[in-house]
């Protein structure tokens, strides 16, 4: 049943509106719900014929009220089922005098497509219609994109960066050279050298064509100076019992200590020196030659010093003199503030053969490997030649120079051999990578080969 009031849909023995509270007087039956037959009156299998539905519908209307100026919905196309009709909301409120329910203010600015002129009706929006599909389009193969050739290097700055090398060379060898000579020429080094040599050694080493000991006793005229007392035999023993080791291990850490590192005063030997050397072993000469000397003998001694110009020959002014340059500024090449300004030169030089050929990694590797690995070849055969070279010449010469310098520079040569060594192998790893850059660059100019004749294949198909 509906409520002709609130239109609201109800049971059929309800006596009652449950939503207005009208009776059930005032109440129609629900079209959309056809009343059942009671058993006794109507079989079970009866059905309601559309004629009855028809009539009923009608007398709904009636009831209701005419409505025939108000549009008629037409049922949605392909929708076969029958629709219940239900009386209008609106119109039943008009009737009664009041709404059941107040409208929202969206429902009551926008009126309803029922109650819109047939002109003014929204028609119901067709259902979209899908985009059409396109067929993928396969997206043309792009061309590798080919990075632009390095530029290169042509043979003007390959012959700078080639001179270049050449001058950084220079300065690491000096570089090189004069670390070892500050580290193994110091002063206490080369006394300690000088001490531990043999007496023996020294005295029969060869100096001017004959042994030092028959030089000393011939430029001296020791014989006659002792009126036939001493011969070269006994002088040479004479010799080998004095400190004449420790007298000249004094002397030559002196030299060192001017020459290398600029302290003290000049060392020069004077005859002076010599013949104090004498007198302060007067006690081994009384003990090998039977008498001790005087002072006639060591004004003797003093005069033939003095003919024989040891004093010049020792005198670093007369170095000096003879050389052109003051042997007393060889002391600034060692020192550390001219390590420093070698160490920054060699950097400069190799910045500038970075500059020159346009920091290509495999050129840098071939001239840093070239300067790292010819000077420390360089550095390493000076010391070695110092150390082995010189060792060798004293033992099949037995010359008394090739013997000192084996043995007061060999701190010096083991210096200059380590640091030859790490320089040549730098020098090495550089060559290496190198040539690993090389097998690198002509792998990728194979391979762009290769992509481009693939490409060229593909595009012939």
């Amino acid at each position: 049943m509906i409520c002709k009031k609130c239109g609201a849909v109800l049971d059929d023995n309800a006596k009652f509106c449950t939503t207005c509270g009208a009776k059930t007087e005032d109440l129609v039956p629900d079209p959309a719900v056809p009343e059942e037959t009671p058993a006794e009156d109507k079989p079970l299998n009866q059905t309601v014929t559309q004629e009855e539905l028809g009539e009923k519908a009608k007398e709904l209307l009636d009831t209701i009220g005419d409505t025939s100026d108000k549009p008629v919905i037409p049922p949605p196309e392909n929708d076969f089922s029958p629709e219940p009709v239900k009386a209008p909301e609106k119109k039943a409120s008009a009737i009664h005098g009041k709404s059941p329910e107040s409208p929202s203010p969206e429902t009551a600015a926008e009126p309803k497509n029922e109650e819109l002129p047939p002109l003014h009706r929204r028609e119901t929006a067709p259902p979209p219609v899908p985009a059409p599909v396109e067929a993928p389009v396969e997206e043309a193969a792009e061309a590798p994109v080919e990075e632009e050739a390095p530029v290169k290097v042509g043979a003007g700055r390959l012959t700078g960066a080639f001179i270049i090398s050449i001058l950084a060379s220079l300065f690491l060898i000096a570089l090189s050279i004069a670390f070892s000579v500050k580290l193994g020429v110091s002063g206490d080094t080369v006394r300690k050298r000088v001490e531990g040599m043999k007496i023996g050694t020294v005295l029969d080493a060869e100096l001017d064509g004959d042994t030092v000991s028959n030089d000393i006793f011939k430029s001296l005229k020791f014989g006659e100076i002792t009126d036939g007392a001493a011969d070269k035999y006994n002088f040479r023993e004479y010799m080998a019992q004095t400190n004449l080791l420790y007298f000249s291990a004094d002397r030559a850490a002196d030299y060192a200590e001017y020459l290398v590192n600029g302290k003290g005063s000049d060392p020069s030997v004077s005859v002076k020196d010599i013949t104090s050397f004498f007198e302060n072993n007067d006690s081994v000469a009384a003990e090998t030659f039977g008498r001790a000397l005087g002072n006639t003998e060591y004004g003797s001694i003093r005069k033939q010093l003095e003919n024989n110009n040891v004093e010049e020959a020792l005198s670093v002014e007369e170095w000096s003199s003879k050389s052109g340059f003051n042997m007393k500024s060889m002391s600034y090449l060692f020192s550390f503030i001219t390590l420093g300004i070698f160490a920054a030169l060699i950097v400069v030089l190799l910045i500038w053969i970075a500059v020159i050929v346009d920091r290509r990694g495999r050129h840098l590797a071939s001239f840093y490997g070239n300067i790292f690995l010819w000077s420390g070849l360089i550095v390493f055969l000076a010391g070695f030649a110092v150390l082995g070279g010189a060792a060798i010449a004293s033992t099949l010469t037995g010359h008394l120079v090739y013997y000192i310098s084996a043995q007061v520079f060999q701190p010096f040569a083991l210096f200059a051999m380590a640091t030859g060594a790490f320089e040549f192998v730098v020098g090495f790893i550089l060559k290496k990578v190198k040539k690993a850059i090389r097998r690198r660059e002509r792998r990728e100019k194979y391979a762009a080969k290769e992509v481009e004749k693939a490409l060229a294949e593909r595009e012939l198909n």
